[in-house]
């Protein structure tokens, strides 16, 4: 500690730690703005290892708050008012004080436990003394309170063992460094010599593998009773055996004579209804045999850590599937594609907007990339895990917008079933991204402006408030300013939107990021499709970059994606690209002017080329390509009779 109230105070690392204000954290840390559990700190091949167990007040490094970090000698790390400087040291540790016990004492964590030789005994079941304790064993016993003095401290030890043992596995997310603490707490606890944490697939003793063990003195393979883990497994009951060697019906049992065990006890990792693995612990000093206390004990830890081993598989599990999504993001998306001047200013005020909890209106032409921009912010921000949930505003029917956005009461119109949450409810503690937002009725934009002015709202058909913390992010191909000025958008929820305006540039003003994006799209396709297309031709480059992209990024996309579907070869080439591409070939594809032909014929097939290739772009969605066109539905279904052309199937 280099600064704050225990300034000097030296804390030596020997394996993973737990910073927080709690007692039982092996870095005890003073003050309000220091969570009871705060931090871990695991040990890696490459160092230590920095995380925050989502603490209030944040962890900081070198002044710059962090999630999750490797440190480096000489990081200083601010938690709280506490200012810790990390570096190698030699020696005994000084002033720490958790360091007062010796390696004798405490034994060896071992990172790869030792193997396990399950010994398939011949022991009679009957020798093993079986009790089954649930998780409120401790609490709900039957016995009456020992009036002795010694027991009376023997038993509240023994309470305030199994709460610091609660405390520390609920505040450990990491599986190894969770498993690795329930062992070493639990052979400090019952003073036993050996501990092993033990899991598996399966129900059966052989389905067991060691995933924690600490010992006092040298290690070595574990042999394990197959009599003792079978009635753990299969029946979900704790065992003890109090005396091995006195008990004529296990003394000639190889797995104790080969263990040297004394006196054992196991307790199953049970979850509901099935069991995860077993917690172990042995004696081999005849002066500490154990007794039912100590069979409570393990029975009602076992209980609370098959509940952390479950959540820190979950948390394991929903990280990497966090991880996943943001790498498939990173090299599939297109927010992070490009380096033309005008995407380096939009992506550099991204980056000072994205920490911060202000609403940001997007604006851009149809297919420019508005809602990626709206999921990079969402990324960069502190929320970036809790949810990101997008509503089409134009793709919802009015009537059911609300419902949408709201939720609604089982019972409030027809068809309402049963209760259903809304988008701001599912979005809480996260970013609701609200795209196509100039499409709102007048009377939704009354009910979003109050949500966002008050933070509250009620469900359709309901009557009790309800609180969100929730970010704002909204996307618009309309001049919002202009529909503000002919009535059609509310002022007022207009300032209220766009706190910080961001504008999302059309593709024809960063030409130089065609090639980067044909190529991003190109790799993206043909590994979804599983096609051997690695490359794309100077011509068909050059091609692409002559044309103006009415469609933007999404128009690019398409026509990517297509060629990669039709090519046969392993790269694509012009030939590849869709004829309703005017840029094909060096120039549009409409019929020359020639003596006879006039300017409305003119005019008329350039329409025809136009059209027929919007449609093709939106691939036969007529709402889509009428966007294109900036013309509305009902003027394009015309305009498509009058030229006789076909519509695309669509895949949509």
């Amino acid at each position: 500690m280099i600064e704050g109230e225990r300034t000097g105070v030296v804390f030596a690392l020997t394996g993973p730690a737990t910073i927080g204000r709690s007692p039982g954290n092996a870095i005890r840390l003073p003050g309000t703005q220091v969570s009871r559990a705060h931090a871990t700190l695991r040990p890696t091949e490459r160092g230590y290892v920095l995380q925050d167990l989502e603490s209030r007040n944040g962890v900081f490094v070198n002044g710059r708050p962090v999630r999750e970090q490797l440190l480096r000698p000489g990081d200083e790390v601010r938690i709280g008012p506490t200012l810790l400087l990390l570096e190698p040291v030699s020696g005994p540790p000084l002033d720490d004080e958790r360091a007062t016990e010796t390696p004798e004492e405490t034994g060896p964590a071992t990172a790869e436990p030792p193997a396990l030789v399950v010994t398939r005994d011949q022991a009679p079941e009957e020798a093993l003394v079986t009790v089954s304790y649930d998780a409120g064993a401790l609490a709900s016993s039957a016995a009456e309170p020992p009036e002795d003095p010694k027991a009376l401290a023997r038993a509240h030890a023994r309470l305030g063992a199994l709460y610091e043992i609660g405390t520390l596995v609920s505040a450990q997310l990491d599986l190894g460094p969770l498993l690795r603490e329930v062992a070493a707490r639990v052979r400090e606890a019952l003073d036993a010599d050996r501990c092993l944490v033990l899991l598996g697939a399966g129900e059966r003793a052989e389905d067991l593998e060691p995933a924690a063990y600490v010992s006092v003195g040298e290690g070595g393979p574990i042999r394990v009773s197959s009599t003792l883990l079978r009635r753990v497994l299969e029946e979900g009951k704790s065992v003890r055996v109090g005396d091995a060697r006195l008990d004529v019906r296990l003394r000639d049992a190889e797995s104790v004579r080969l263990s040297g065990a004394r006196s054992l006890c196991a307790a199953p990792l049970r979850r509901v209804t099935r069991t995860i693995g077993a917690l172990y612990v042995d004696t081999t000093r005849p002066d500490r045999l154990f007794d039912d206390e100590d069979l409570r004990l393990l029975s009602a830890v076992a209980a609370q850590a098959a509940v952390a081993i479950e959540n820190a598989r979950l948390y394991a599990s929903a990280r990497a599937e966090v991880r996943e999504w943001r790498a498939r993001a990173s090299g599939g998306s297109p927010a992070l594609v490009g380096g033309s001047a005008p995407w380096k200013a939009l992506l550099g005020e991204v980056r000072k907007v994205a920490g911060t909890d202000s609403t940001i209106l997007l604006s851009g032409e149809t297919g420019t990339g508005k809602e990626v921009v709206a999921r990079a912010i969402h990324d960069l921000s502190r929320r970036r895990e809790r949810p990101f949930i997008a509503v089409n505003c134009a793709a919802v029917t009015e009537s059911l917008l609300e419902s949408e956005l709201f939720g609604h009461e089982k019972g409030a119109f027809t068809g309402a079933y049963k209760t259903k949450p809304g988008k701001f409810e599912l979005a809480d503690g996260g970013t609701l991204f609200l795209d196509e937002v100039g499409e709102l009725s007048p009377a939704t934009q009354t009910k979003l402006l109050r949500v966002l002015e008050e933070r509250r709202f009620d469900r359709v058909g309901g009557v009790r408030r309800i609180a969100v913390d929730v970010r704002i992010l909204a996307a618009t191909n309309r001049d919002l300013t202009a529909e503000v000025s002919s009535g059609r958008f509310r002022q007022d929820l207009f300032y209220r939107l766009a706190v910080v305006p961001l504008r999302v540039p059309p593709l024809r003003e960063r030409p130089d990021d065609v090639a980067e994006l044909a190529r991003h799209f190109l790799r993206r396709f043909a590994r979804d499709l599983g096609k051997p297309v690695t490359e794309i031709s100077d011509e068909a480059l050059a091609a692409l970059a002559r044309h103006r992209w009415p469609g933007n990024v999404r128009e690019l996309q398409n026509v990517i994606e297509r060629a990669v579907v039709l090519t046969d070869r392993s790269r694509v080439d012009v030939e590849d690209l869709p004829a309703s591409l005017p840029s094909v070939g060096g120039s549009p594809r409409v019929a020359p002017p020639t003596g006879d032909l006039s300017l409305p014929d003119i005019v008329a097939e350039t329409e025809r080329v136009y059209i027929a290739r919007a449609l093709d772009v939106a691939k036969g969605r007529k709402v889509e390509a009428a966007r294109l066109l900036g013309i509305s539905r009902p003027t394009l279904d015309k305009k498509i009779k009058a030229h006789g052309l076909g519509v695309p199937k669509s895949k949509n």
